[in-house]
């Protein structure tokens, strides 16, 4: 066995062996790695475990090189799940390609390394025993098994079925557009609902990069809703394999009390299910986030863990001012704050 890099050659056996699992999902994804490659302007390093001529295991990683240091993520971006991808249960090939994360990373020079796992990833003491890891903080995400139409309603809670039949008897009307209007709209739109929480936006760099890299109708979708002639709501959706990801909905705020969002996500758990997917995952959700919670839970979810794996090669990141971290790591994950001794 031997660990070789991701290329433009062998891209195409990736995405095979991606394949091989319905567990697989976007974040793994060449499409992805691409998308962010243009957005993040860091080193994309996808490790292959290959045996006779096949690949047996992949870890997906970025390395974030910085006036202050380096980094390596699998994966970068607003907890974007990476972790170690193995269909067979081979610790050996686990083994080896944390080995080869782990040896990436010192030659980088990085001052911090960090694994997230799958929600799908059973294993954990393969970390333990071979990542050494520092510091480990559990995260939750919620996933929807979709089903046919009519078995979708049953699995949600009377408050969602209420709040889609209030949408249906607004006469309000959902489209499929991914033009550049639906995507300016969406973009706009999120910065004034995220600025108004008090939360970040994504930026609108990022909406041009999944224009350019990302192909409309294929790996994503944007959903609108319309009342008399105006859109009111939209949602972006990223397709991979047998998954959708819930990745940006937004409303204005006026009109929320039609709840369009709860018809987009009804039509698009249809629609989703009509083309072959099977999973609907709602993405990670913050431990003190209970209305957001709620919100995913009423939609039929089950909850998943997943964990953020952390090595410290170099203590001196622990002498770093959060500001100087957010400043200068921008979409990857250093060290948690709370360690910091300027914290």
């Amino acid at each position: 066995m031997e660990i070789i890099r991701l290329t433009e050659i062998n891209s195409k056996a990736y995405t095979d062996f991606l394949q091989q699992s319905e567990h697989t999902r976007f974040f793994a994804s060449d499409e992805f790695r691409r998308l962010l490659k243009s957005y993040t302007e860091s080193i994309d390093y996808y490790f292959l475990a290959i045996e006779n001529d096949e690949i047996v295991g992949a870890l997906p990683s970025f390395i974030k090189e910085t006036p202050l240091g380096n980094c390596m993520n699998s994966l970068p971006y607003y907890g974007s799940n990476g972790g170690i991808i193995e269909h067979a249960g081979r610790e050996d090939v686990r083994a080896a390609l944390i080995a080869e994360f782990l040896n990436t990373a010192k030659a980088y020079n990085c001052l911090t390394s960090t694994i997230i796992t799958s929600p799908y990833t059973q294993d954990k003491s393969i970390f333990a025993e071979n990542f050494a890891y520092d510091y480990m903080s559990k995260r939750l995400c919620q996933i929807t098994e979709i089903c046919e139409k009519d078995e979708l309603m049953d699995k949600y809670h009377y408050k969602t079925r209420n709040s889609i039949r209030k949408a249906e008897k607004s006469n309000i009307t959902i489209q499929v557009e991914n033009d550049i209007d639906s995507m300016h709209f969406l973009a706009e739109q999120q910065t004034v609902n995220m600025k108004r929480i008090g939360a970040v936006p994504k930026e609108a760099s990022f909406f041009k990069s999944v224009e350019e890299t990302l192909n409309a109708g294929v790996d994503y979708n944007i959903i609108n809703a319309y009342l008399d002639g105006h859109r009111i709501s939209s949602l972006l959706l990223l397709y991979n394999n047998k998954t959708v990801e819930y990745f940006v909905p937004v409303t204005v705020d006026e009109f929320k009390t039609y709840q369009p969002m709860s018809l987009i996500i009804y039509f698009a758990m249809q629609d989703a299910w009509e083309k072959g997917y099977k999973y609907w995952n709602w993405g990670g959700t913050g431990l003190t986030q209970k209305s957001l919670y709620d919100f995913k839970k009423k939609w039929g979810s089950e909850d998943y863990d997943y964990f953020y794996y952390t090595k410290i090669h170099d203590k001196s990141v622990l002498d770093m001012k959060q500001e100087d971290i957010s400043a200068n790591f921008k979409y990857f994950f250093l060290v948690p704050y709370e360690i910091l001794m300027n914290n």
